[in-house]
C-alpha cells in the first residue's frame, strides 16, 4: 500500500514539473556543481508553433524565388549577349566574360537575332524581379499598372494565336496574387475594352 502511495506521488511531481517546464524556466536538480544548480529552458509549445507559423511565407517566398531567380537570370544573360554582339565584340572575348563556351554565346545569339523581342523589358520581367527582391511591391505594382499593354492576336489564317504582353499577365500564376491581378484588371479595363479583351 505506502508503495502504490510512493508511485502516485512521484507521478503526480513528474506530471507537475513537466506542467511547470511547459511554462518556461525551471530548476531541475540533476546534480550540483559547486553551488549552482543547472537549468533547462524549455520552449512552450505555443512559441514553436507560432514561430513555424512565422517563418512559412518566409520559406515559401524564398523557394518561389529559385525558379524566378534562374529565368531572370536567362533574361539578363541573353541581352547582355545580344548588347555585346551589337557593340562588335567577339563571340570568344563574350564567352569568356560570362563564363561559358563560345557555342554557347553563338546559341545565344541567334536566339536574341530571331526573337529580339525577348531582349526588351516586359510585364514578365516585373514580376520576376518583385519576387527575387530586386523591387518591392509598390514598384511593380506601379510600372505593371502603368504597362502599355499590347493584346493577343490570331495570324491571318486564324489558327496561330500570337500573345501580347498582356499575355504575360494572365499568365503570371504565383508571380501574381489574386489581389494584385484584380486590380490590374481595373485599371486596365478601358484598355482591354477597346481591344475586345475586356
Amino acid at each position: 500500500m505506502r508503495s502504490d502511495v510512493l508511485a502516485t506521488t512521484l507521478l503526480l511531481q513528474t506530471v507537475r514539473r513537466l506542467v511547470e517546464l511547459a511554462r518556461g524556466w525551471v530548476p531541475l536538480r540533476r546534480g550540483q556543481i559547486g553551488a549552482r544548480l543547472i537549468q533547462f529552458r524549455i520552449t512552450p509549445v505555443e512559441e514553436v508553433v507560432s514561430v513555424s507559423v512565422a517563418f512559412e511565407p518566409e520559406i515559401e517566398r524564398r523557394l518561389r524565388a529559385v525558379p524566378a531567380r534562374n529565368e531572370l537570370a536567362k533574361i539578363l544573360k541573353l541581352r547582355a549577349v545580344h548588347d555585346a554582339v551589337q557593340a562588335g565584340w567577339t563571340q570568344r572575348r563574350i564567352a569568356e566574360e560570362i563564363g561559358v563556351e563560345q557555342p554557347e554565346v553563338s546559341r545565344l545569339a541567334k536566339t536574341a537575332r530571331l526573337t529580339p523581342e525577348v531582349c526588351e523589358r516586359s510585364p514578365r520581367e516585373v514580376l520576376l524581379e518583385y519576387a527575387v527582391g530586386m523591387i518591392d511591391h509598390a514598384a511593380m505594382m506601379c510600372e505593371l499598372e502603368r504597362w502599355d499593354y499590347t493584346f493577343g492576336t490570331t495570324d491571318p489564317t486564324g489558327e496561330v494565336y500570337l500573345p501580347g504582353t498582356w499575355d504575360q499577365i494572365e499568365r503570371a500564376g504565383d508571380l501574381l496574387c489574386d489581389e494584385d491581378y484584380r486590380r490590374l484588371l481595373k485599371v486596365t479595363a478601358a484598355r482591354r475594352e477597346a481591344a475586345g479583351r475586356a
